[in-house]
């Protein structure tokens, strides 16, 4: 009998495998088959670091030979249907959720109920003309401005959605928060860090809906020097949404919507911007590159100035509110997560009029910015202190200081004590950083399958640094890099026409020959 049981595992492997290869139609998987393909599933998304390694590259071995077994089973299992041929296998490795569970989104229908009953002990600013400049396909509103002309200079208002007072500190949405840690922006979907009727809906700054917020109000003279200011909790409507698109025309025309109070606020920035590039603030004006995968899996590719008028203006308020957020928590002695970072080493960085060159050297000397409950310089931004308050709808550890802040404000006891919050400082130390590069990982992934589609095409692409005859160079096109074999006396910072000789979209590579 035992014999028997024996030579049926092996029959069942033998068959197992041959369905594995496609080889085999098996009408039904047995409960072992069926434990052998969970098998195959965990090599397909840990690869080596799997525990299931050693045995499924067995049973590859049987099998006509890759050089890459990994890659071979997950070949394999888009082959039999198992899994989907764009797959993110990295998101399952950083136990990040796809969906929120049901609980979890009757809990977020209920506190979203509950979003008018926060406007007590509130100050009222609705009055004041409070507009928002967001990307026209964000949905998360976190921040609006606002500017009016005062008898001595301008009153400048940085609204930030208030999080903290629709996620309570303890229950199912704050655990779903903490365990995401932040939205993450996929090309072919956003998978938001509170649910969306939360991040979306009720705490998000729409316009024509009262809203909840924390508000720094600013003072300056008419020499654009600031004089006081504050931070309160309050109600505020956002009048009007203008994408960056629009503030950039209307920054050029005083006549169009929001054109003199954006004329104002760029009045206001200028000095803030100049005071921080007098202490070494290093502006990185890279262009940003988005990614869109519709529904049917098309992919579109734009690359956007990150350097606008509109897009410096609002960035510039954005560090502002920072700043003296930071400055506040700090002067009361309130527990919170700072970020700073050490001036970059310029020496040997070439002088060079091409900016994707500059910017490549100088990415390359940077260093990752740190996370401490102890206030310090922030030299790529150019202030001291510096904490993140402005995005609590997507990134947690903005919620955390948001909550500290209102807490505050209230006059009650801070949310955290400086244990609770360094735990939150090494989670978010632990995950943040990988999953920024999942974000960029999957960018790169369809950006190359983008290009496996144009082989042959020639583009062009700027030479930023000759390695010998191996040069890397730069896509003006999609801002992707790849190793070049050009001409010799080939300098950084020309412009060079390549054709696309090949695409690998499973190690996010392209190659690439000089045209003729």
């Amino acid at each position: 009998e035992k014999r028997t049981q024996q030579e049926q595992a092996v029959d069942e492997e033998s068959s197992f495998i041959a369905w594995l290869s496609g080889t085999d139609g098996i009408a039904e998987l047995t409960p072992r088959q069926q434990g052998w393909l969970e098998t195959v599933h965990q090599f397909a998304f840990e690869g080596d670091a799997s525990t299931a390694a050693k045995a499924v590259k067995g049973w590859l071995r049987q099998l006509p030979k890759t050089l890459d077994p990994h890659r071979q089973a997950f070949d394999l299992l888009v082959g039999r249907g198992e899994i989907d041929e764009d797959e993110f296998f990295t998101l399952r490795r950083l136990g990040y959720p796809k969906s929120f569970s049901d609980e979890v989104l009757a809990e977020a229908e209920r506190l979203a109920s509950l979003a008018a009953a926060y406007g007590e002990n509130r100050r009222d600013l609705s009055d004041l003309d409070v507009f928002t400049i967001d990307e026209a396909s964000t949905v998360d509103i976190d921040d609006g401005l606002s500017v009016r002309r005062t008898a001595s200079g301008y009153e400048v208002g940085v609204h930030i959605a208030d999080a903290a007072a629709l996620v309570p500190a303890l229950g199912l949405i704050e655990d779903g928060a903490r365990e995401r840690m932040t939205s993450l922006y996929l090309p072919e979907t956003t998978l938001p860090m509170l649910p969306r009727q939360l991040s979306e809906e009720a705490g998000s700054l729409v316009a024509g809906s009262l809203r909840s917020a924390i508000t720094l109000l600013a003072q300056f003279n008419d020499l654009l020097e600031l004089q006081t200011w504050e931070l309160c909790r309050s109600l505020v409507r956002s009048a009007r949404r203008l994408s960056y698109e629009e503030a950039d025309t209307a920054l050029l025309n005083l006549s169009a919507p929001y054109g003199s109070e954006l004329d104002m606020l760029s009045s206001v920035a200028r000095p803030l911007r100049e005071a921080r590039l007098v202490v070494g603030a290093l502006e990185m004006n890279r262009p940003e590159l988005k990614v869109r995968v519709d529904e049917e899996k098309n992919v579109a590719v734009s690359v956007t100035s990150v350097a606008t008028p509109a897009r410096r203006l609002v960035a510039e308020f954005m560090v502002f509110m920072n700043n003296l957020a930071g400055t506040y928590l700090r002067e009361n002695d309130i527990p919170a997560i700072y970020r700073s970072q050490d001036p970059v080493d310029m020496e040997g960085i070439p002088d060079t009029s091409v900016d994707a060159v500059r910017q490549y050297h100088l990415l390359r000397r940077i260093k990752p910015a740190r996370l401490s409950t102890s206030p310090g310089f922030h030299a790529l931004i150019g202030v001291d202190p510096y904490v993140q308050v402005t995005s609590p709808l997507r990134r947690y550890t903005d919620l955390v200081n948001q909550r500290q802040l209102a807490s505050a404000l209230e006059g009650d006891n801070s949310t955290y004590d400086i244990d609770a919050v360094k735990a939150a400082l090494f989670r978010a130390d632990s995950m943040l950083p990988d999953l920024g590069r999942a974000e960029k990982e999957r960018q790169r992934y369809w950006i190359h399958k983008f290009l496996s589609g144009k082989l042959g095409e020639e583009f062009s692409g700027v030479v930023l640094d000759a390695r010998n005859r191996d040069y890397v160079v730069e896509l003006n096109e999609y801002l992707i890099r790849s190793n070049v074999y050009l001409r010799p006396g080939t300098e950084p910072g020309e412009t060079v026409r390549l054709v696309l000789q090949e695409v690998d979209t499973w190690r996010q590579q392209a190659h690439f020959s000089q045209a003729d």
